[in-house]
């Protein structure tokens, strides 16, 4: 998965369209678009959208990360770890009512 992939994943799971994420990250549909299809977000936009799925940044950073940015060594206990890590954190996070 890469950052653009993690901030689909989580959108949809929150019910969310392109349109309205963009415009509650004050951000374009298209620059959107653009992020989930893999282009680097701005630091300010990424910040944004964090905040409007109600998560830390750093959870998009590690759901983002691919295989081939993690050492060979190492693979084997992030994926063990990650699936964990994502629910403490998501037991972490608040959900709006």
């Amino acid at each position: 998965m890469n950052l653009g992939a993690a901030i689909k994943e989580l959108r949809k799971e929150r019910g969310l369209s392109q349109v309205e994420l963009a415009q509650m990250a004050k951000t374009t549909q298209a620059s959107l678009s653009q992020i989930e299809a893999g282009r680097r977000p701005k630091t300010e936009t990424l910040k944004n959208i964090s905040i409007c799925l109600n998560v830390p940044e750093a959870l998009l950073y590690i759901m983002g990360l691919e295989k081939k940015d993690i050492p060979k060594k190492n693979i084997d206990r992030y994926e063990t770890l990650f699936p964990i890590l994502k629910n403490m954190i998501k037991s972490l996070v608040i959900e709006d009512a």
